[in-house]
């Protein structure tokens, strides 16, 4: 416990023994907060246990520090097992500006409709009651990235808005994307896969590779950089030697929203905490956690949870959830030779495996080829056990039962972020400064640029440096695996890289 305190009075941390809730409002109960807590175990062991126990972990810190994303069902594990733990952040429930698409003259527009009943909705941009998935989006006067070629937002998109653009795309450039549905979700909504390339639809054996979005909710980042990078390769075939080269020899499969029933849910409700599907339980619950449902490996170990209230609850059977069921008829019906799955946080680039403790590499080539996607964004490489075992994880599916060279991006450094532009998913640095500081520079490429432009120190960032809130201990092994700024200097400029 010494450990704790220590690690809580550094941060400036109270010690609590339960978990507060917001006060009712006298006319409309408001939602509980969803807090989040640090909960130290002994050893490895310890953080295994509490892995078992299904709770919603979303990061070790400090070696056996456990920060916990806490609802109900962690609130009675808590109470039941007699858990201390500090509170860390009071409501991890994101404040989100519903701002849409910034226009021409500086103003902004949007097409989701207002939510009826809920104090402060009648504001443009909250996301509708229902989703439209007939929604088309309209870019009369709305001002574009000119490098490139996404619509520039003030605020993060709705369901109803990724469904508008993605039907804006599929009819803009049909010699390009052909957008199919690839299944429904368990609340009955199509599932869109835009297939890209020169020549849609023609199956003429050339490599494929697979990127989707927001299989865990409440991390919308994910969408918006899936979004934004379908915009980049339509808009700049035939103007960007390397994008057009790619469509001309492979074929770039996008799925912008996969849990398109699960985000709808988590924007209307505490937004930034909600992490599964809308499964309607045996016991009157909601949701399977859909990256615990893949087939490879599914309930063998710790990491999911046969409980049907926790967030990672896995499901009644491997690959029991249409949304899950979706994204692998992609891989069955189509030579995926590569593939990534978005999730936040952390700035890193996972590879297969998950469901053990500290494996070897599944493959040589999966941990050589992360560590290449890691330097280049700024992140740091890791098997699937970043953080703790865990079954039913994607990566494993996809070298365990398919063969392909799947990665997971974990973005940034918290689920949902401020939205603070279109442009603000780059990299974070750590250092010290004069006086021993911590400090946080955004990055941008290449480093010595960015050193200038961002007030950084003008020589290089001591190595090494990890590029997330802090260091994992657990599983890393040598810190040779973080980037730093002169490992990224020698690469030369990687203006307009994929």
């Amino acid at each position: 416990m010494k450990k704790l305190l220590a690690w809580a009075l550094a941060l400036s941390m109270v010690l609590v023994s339960t978990v507060p809730a917001m006060a009712a409002d006298p006319v409309k109960p408001e939602p509980k907060a969803i807090p989040i807590v640090a909960v130290e175990a002994q050893d490895q062991a310890g953080i295994d246990e509490l892995n078992a126990a299904g709770l919603d972990i979303i990061a070790i810190e400090d070696g056996y520090v456990a920060l916990i994303m806490v609802k109900d069902f962690e609130r009675e594990y808590f109470a039941a097992n007699d858990i201390e733990y500090i509170v860390i952040e009071e409501d991890a429930t994101a404040q989100v500006d519903w701002l849409g698409y910034e226009m021409e003259g500086g103003n902004f527009s949007t097409f989701a409709a207002p939510i009826p009943g809920i104090p402060g909705s009648s504001a443009t941009g909250d996301p509708s009651l229902e989703i439209d998935v007939n929604a088309m989006f309209d870019p009369t006067d709305v001002a574009f990235d000119e490098k490139y070629g996404f619509p520039k937002r003030l605020g993060y998109r709705t369901v109803t808005e990724y469904y508008g653009e993605m039907n804006y795309l599929a009819a803009l450039y049909p010699e390009l994307v052909k957008m199919e549905v690839i299944g429904t979700s368990v609340e009955g909504v199509p599932i869109y896969a835009l297939e890209i390339c020169n020549e849609p639809g023609k199956r003429d054996g050339r490599p494929e590779t697979f990127h989707m979005a927001g299989n865990h909710a409440r991390e919308w980042p994910t969408n918006e950089l899936a979004m934004n990078l379908t915009w980049y390769l339509l808009t700049q075939y035939g103007k960007n030697s390397e994008v057009t080269a790619l469509l001309d020899s492979t074929r770039v499969w996008m799925v912008p929203m996969s849990n398109p029933d699960g985000m709808h849910y988590d924007q209307r409700n505490n937004p930034g905490s909600w992490r599964k599907n809308r499964t309607l339980n045996p016991d009157g619950t909601y949701g399977i956690d859909i990256n615990r449902n893949w087939s490879y490996r599914w309930g063998s170990n710790n990491g999911s949870s046969s409980d049907y209230n926790s967030g990672t609850y896995r499901g009644v059977a491997p690959n029991s959830e249409p949304e899950t069921q979706a994204v692998i008829s992609v891989y069955k019906n189509n030579q995926i030779i590569s593939s990534i799955s978005g999730h936040t946080s952390g700035q890193l680039v996972i590879f297969a495996w998950a469901y053990v403790n500290n494996p070897n590499n599944a493959h040589p080539l999966l941990g050589e080829l992360a560590r290449k996607q890691a330097d280049i964004n700024l992140h740091a490489d890791q098997n699937g056990n970043v953080m703790y075992a865990q079954s039913g994880e994607i990566n494993d599916y996809l070298w365990g039962a398919v063969r392909a060279l799947g990665f997971t991006y974990e973005y940034g450094t918290s689920f949902v972020p401020a939205y603070g532009g279109y442009d603000r998913y780059k990299a974070i640095a750590p250092y010290n400064d004069y006086y021993g500081n911590q400090r946080r520079i955004p990055l941008t490429y290449p480093t010595a640029q960015a050193a200038a432009g961002a007030r950084a120190p003008a020589t290089d960032l001591a190595a090494p440096v990890a590029f997330m809130t802090e260091p994992y201990i657990i599983g890393y092994g040598s810190t040779d695996r973080f980037a730093t700024a002169a490992k990224v200097q020698a690469m030369g400029d990687l203006t307009g890289k994929i």
